[in-house]
């Protein structure tokens, strides 16, 4: 299941109900006065798609979360889901303005119109030596 790399088919059903208890004992940080088995319940029955009235109806039995409650936690545990990925098109926008800059100091190095006197001159603008 997850990050924790176990899954049903390894009939590992024990292990699987473990993680899900560690998890929603986890999650009662956020909210002492709920009990872990709330947290469960709350995050089963929201991804097997709940309805709204639902929901309002067992949170006042105290059997589970009330929606709002649910969705924040999801979006705090989900919150650093998308890191790695916005990590990797950062570099990718910079390695791009980088190569943007390097065009427009070749354009402007190298002679740009007729009246130019025309030299022989070869810009080294490979990586290695724009690194040095």
């Amino acid at each position: 299941t997850g990050a924790c790399k176990a899954s049903s088919s390894c009939n590992e059903i024990a292990t699987i109900n473990a993680i899900a208890l560690a998890t929603s004992a986890i999650a009662t940080v956020v909210n002492p006065t709920m009990s872990a088995v709330a947290y469960r319940i709350s995050t089963v029955l929201f991804h097997s798609g709940i309805s709204h009235v639902d929901v309002q109806r067992l949170n006042r039995l105290g059997i589970c979360m009330s929606s709002d409650s649910v969705i924040n936690l999801h979006e705090n545990m989900g919150e650093n889901f998308d890191y790695a990925a916005k990590k990797w098109k950062k570099e990718i926008e910079e390695n791009n303005s980088m190569l943007l800059f390097v065009m427009e100091i070749e354009g402007k190095m190298l002679n740009c119109s007729n009246d130019d006197m025309h030299l022989d001159t070869t810009l080294n603008l490979d990586e290695d030596s724009l690194k040095a």
